[in-house]
């Protein structure tokens, strides 16, 4: 369940890079800081 989240976060962060460049950065710096959080709390 938490994989088929995780493959539908990318690609929504896919279709932001594709319909709205100018915000992608934004957004995968937020996917990067959530996968950091997870990998401490593990």
């Amino acid at each position: 369940m938490l994989m088929n989240q995780f493959n539908d976060l990318l690609g929504i962060v896919d279709n932001i890079k594709t319909n709205e460049p100018d915000e992608y950065e934004k957004y995968k710096g937020a996917v990067n800081k959530l996968l950091v959080k997870l990998a401490i709390n593990e």
